[in-house]
């Protein structure tokens, strides 16, 4: 219980403005990648889950190609589907999210583990049933403008049950230091600006500089 990560200022600092960046990096890619590679007729005959999936696996691809040899982060494999892992300390799956800032998923006994923040198995810790466990699981996710052709804003979320716990804006950031060569993206935001973190336990409104 003392190593879950219960605010949006703990997660910015254990994943770093670089890690942050890095992801927000690899979900406007998945996102971009769709956009500018599918055609028109081909978006017009494709259902939500396929575009959703096809934005899915890009987004992982582009993770894997900004930060699969990053000393802090791992790719897991999780009923079908990729996560990261930050440190040891947090497990990241890539979604898209509705307007309450939550995964649309069909509740599975995983998908329910991964929300209750109850422990999955993973090479990185042991499970004891109804405690929560000491890798915190988040959700990375974009939030789609109202006629779906663009992404409004992107957050880093802590869901825990029902509900998020915090939420964390992320597509406001930048790195405050220059991102490592390793695996790094071709061009970096000149500025860092704002940081906007939302603790949805007391519907405070944080910005940060």
């Amino acid at each position: 219980m003392s190593d879950f990560i219960d605010n949006p200022e703990e997660a910015e600092k254990t994943i770093g403005p670089e890690l942050a960046y890095l992801i927000l990096e690899s979900v406007n890619g998945g996102f971009k990648d769709y956009s500018e590679n599918v055609t028109e007729r081909s978006r017009a005959i494709c259902g939500p889950s396929a575009k959703a999936s096809f934005i899915n696996d890009h987004m992982i691809y582009h993770a894997r190609e900004l930060m699969g040899k990053h000393p802090d982060v791992a790719f897991i494999p999780r009923n079908g589907r990729t996560h990261l892992v930050i440190k040891q300390r947090v497990e990241i799956k890539l979604k898209k999210l509705n307007g309450s800032r939550r995964a649309t998923n069909i509740t599975t006994d995983a998908v329910w583990r991964y929300d209750s923040q109850l422990p999955l198995p993973s090479p990185f810790q042991m499970e004891f049933p109804g405690f929560i466990g000491s890798i915190t699981h988040l959700i990375a996710g974009y939030q789609t403008n109202r006629l779906k052709t663009g992404i409004e804003a992107v957050y880093i979320v802590c869901p825990l049950g029902k509900r998020n716990k915090w939420e964390w804006r992320i597509d406001f950031i930048a790195p405050r230091e220059p991102v490592s060569k390793l695996n790094a993206p071709s061009t970096i935001p000149p500025e860092a600006r704002k940081v906007i973190a939302k603790d949805v336990t007391v519907q405070a409104l944080r910005v940060r500089l």
